[in-house]
């Protein structure tokens, strides 16, 4: 689909200089630019008429002007590049720099910087064997707080069938506490020390808050662990299979946070993740632990084990994740019929586990399971429909409810529609949503509604 290209695409405003096919096969990457953190004043006014001495009285007027004769607008930026060697039959080898700086107050000229350096490669040896890795350090400070390097170290292994029968897909990281990207891929969020230099404890378009359940080969900083996918295939029918157990590295945080998948994409678009002038992120619900953002919603859970001096945590938290997908594309009365199956179950414990599990042990059980059906009724025109079901329930050591019972909700989503392609670049698109939501152990957090979506779509 040509209108989806920048999806999962960071946003960028800037310049990009690209250089290839040099002497040594040689070739480079370099920018210079702005992303979402490097936007405006965080931490002050962005009203010219704030700059302004005596109001009211002729010949003051903004200046953008500091005591100094400085410019009150500083900069903010991000930069870095790509240094790059291609060898043997597309084998490369790069060093990778971004550094990052974000202006806080136009006055006192503070910013809060980060800046990361890795060396990548993606190796092909034998007959398919593929090794990819990215061995890095990262920096953050500000003015209330100088971390020290972390480190971030990423091993990915792919071997196909022909050695192993199924084929196999591993991968091992190590992710410091202290290693902070707010573009990239892995989740930084759940270092207090770094939060707390935020403009509100949760921003506008943050995903997540602490200890964050993951799905399979989605990172998280202040954890080591390991992936492994595999598929098998017969006829019609795919099936892939995906494991994951990672291990806290320091006991950081007394928050745990998870995705409503089910209905979070329509509920992002009741609540808006993103009005005016938002600083923090839109938080709603009856009892104020939801919080919307591009695209879904996520809820914040907060754990009570905790040291009984300090409040703080105390345990570390082992997180375990299973996806298991299923394609099946078959024919009745002679039209396409495909169905789709995601099933994912994700925990959070005080103790590794070979699987998630709800127990004595367990702070978080999180299943989702959705199955999609598409059916070719005439040519170019699709039938839809869908049906999903979502379980979270919280272990001894979270938040009660009214009835000193932890977390037991369910969320159901069924709906149903056409794709109907009108013409090699155009379609319309139409889906009914029904959606309901209710945790029996929080008595007031409960929700069901409707949504209708109707779009036409025309690429050039």
């Amino acid at each position: 689909n040509v209108g989806d290209q920048r999806w999962n695409y960071q946003a960028f405003q800037g310049l990009i200089v690209d250089g290839g096919s040099l002497p040594g096969n040689l070739n480079f990457d370099l920018f210079w630019g702005k992303m979402q953190p490097n936007g405006g004043l965080p931490n002050a006014a962005s009203d010219p008429l704030a700059t302004v001495q005596n109001p009211l009285q002729a010949g003051n007027v903004p200046t953008y002007q500091g005591f100094a004769g400085t410019r009150r607008a500083l900069a903010s930026y991000i930069t870095g590049g790509r240094l790059g060697r291609t060898m043997g039959a597309g084998n490369t080898l790069n060093y990778n720099v971004i550094y990052s700086q974000t202006t806080l107050d136009s006055i006192t000229k503070s910013n809060w910087n980060f800046q990361v350096h890795s060396l990548s490669l993606d190796w092909t040896f034998g007959d398919g064997i593929n090794l990819t890795g990215e061995l890095g350090m990262g920096h953050y400070d500000s003015p209330t707080t100088n971390l020290d390097w972390g480190e971030a170290l990423m091993l990915r292994l792919r071997v196909p069938r022909k050695y192993t029968w199924l084929p196999l897909d591993l991968q091992l990281y190590q992710i410091s506490k202290d290693f902070y990207n707010p573009n990239g891929e892995i989740n930084t969020n759940s270092n207090p020390a770094i939060q707390g230099d935020a403009p509100a404890e949760i921003a506008a378009g943050q995903a997540s808050a602490g200890g964050q359940l993951t799905q399979i080969n989605q990172l998280a900083h202040n954890r080591r662990g390991l992936n492994l996918n595999t598929g098998w295939e017969t006829g019609p029918l795919k099936l892939n299979f995906g494991w994951g157990l990672a291990a806290e590295i320091d006991t950081l945080t007394t928050q745990l946070s998870y995705v409503h998948r089910i209905n979070g994409l329509a509920l992002s678009r009741i609540y808006n993740p993103f009005p005016a002038n938002a600083v923090r992120a839109t938080n709603f619900g009856p009892y104020g632990r939801k919080y919307s953002f591009f695209r879904g919603i996520f809820e914040q859970v907060y754990t009570t084990d905790l040291n009984p001096a300090a409040a703080e945590a105390q345990t570390l938290k082992y997180y375990n994740v299973v996806d298991l997908q299923a394609k099946l594309r078959t024919k009745v009365l002679d039209r396409n019929l495909y169905l789709f199956y995601l099933g994912n179950l994700n925990s959070a414990s005080s103790s590794a586990k070979a699987w998630p599990v709800l127990n004595d042990e367990s702070y978080l059980y999180v299943q989702y399971h959705e199955l999609d059906l598409y059916y070719e009724l005439f040519p170019r025109f699709v039938v839809a429909g869908y049906l999903g079901l979502e379980r979270a329930q919280g272990g001894r050591f979270t938040e009660w409810g009214e009835n000193q019972l932890p977390r037991d909700q369910t969320g159901i989503g069924i709906g149903g529609g056409f794709d109907w392609t009108l013409s090699d670049a155009t379609g319309l698109y139409f889906r009914y949503r029904h959606m309901q939501f209710e945790d029996k152990n929080f008595e007031l957090d409960h929700f069901q509604g409707h949504e209708i979506t109707i779009e036409l779509k025309t690429f050039f």
